[in-house]
């Protein structure tokens, strides 16, 4: 199951993954106003997770490249894997990622090395 959990708008949001075709990839596409709250708090990841029946924990993961995305990632119970996409190193606050990648090159690579072990 992937979800897209944004905090934009959602109507943008849901046109763009339409004009993308890129509908067919995800279960849930979860923007601004979808939930009763937005990111940073927890409620647009319980809702994607909701969709689908899963529930918060470990082996859920939340990517994203914003301190944003980490602190509603810690929120929900879900692992937090923050991808760099700026050379200075973000000041993290009371949320830390669980796992720091450098680009999305290294998360195929870990993703891949996770499935070998399985």
């Amino acid at each position: 199951f992937q979800a897209v959990v944004s905090n934009k708008n959602s109507r943008f949001l849901q046109a763009e993954v339409d004009h993308l075709q890129w509908r067919e990839y995800f279960g849930a596409v979860i923007g601004a106003n979808d939930a009763v709250r937005d990111k940073p708090d927890p409620a647009p990841i319980a809702l994607a997770l909701a969709s689908a029946g899963l529930q918060a924990g470990p082996d859920i993961w939340m990517i994203g490249d914003t301190i944003v995305d980490i602190e509603s990632a810690k929120r929900a119970g879900v692992t937090a894997v923050f991808v760099r996409t700026n050379p200075h190193p973000p000041v993290w606050g009371d949320h830390r990622p669980d796992i720091e990648i450098d680009d999305l090159w290294q998360l195929r690579r870990l993703v891949i090395g996770i499935a070998n072990t399985i």
